[in-house]
């Protein structure tokens, strides 16, 4: 599992999570991977 460190933002009346640059790059690399594993399954 990944760590992260997320900062959680309120702006008229939405909410907004931030996180570092390299943490997202590395959330869509998993996603990324994961996609293509199922396509593999497919």
């Amino acid at each position: 599992m990944i760590e992260l460190y997320p900062q959680f933002l309120t702006k008229n009346g939405q909410e907004f999570v931030l996180l570092p640059s390299e943490e997202f790059t590395t959330i869509q690399k998993l996603l990324e991977n994961l996609e293509k594993l199922e396509a593999k399954k497919s």
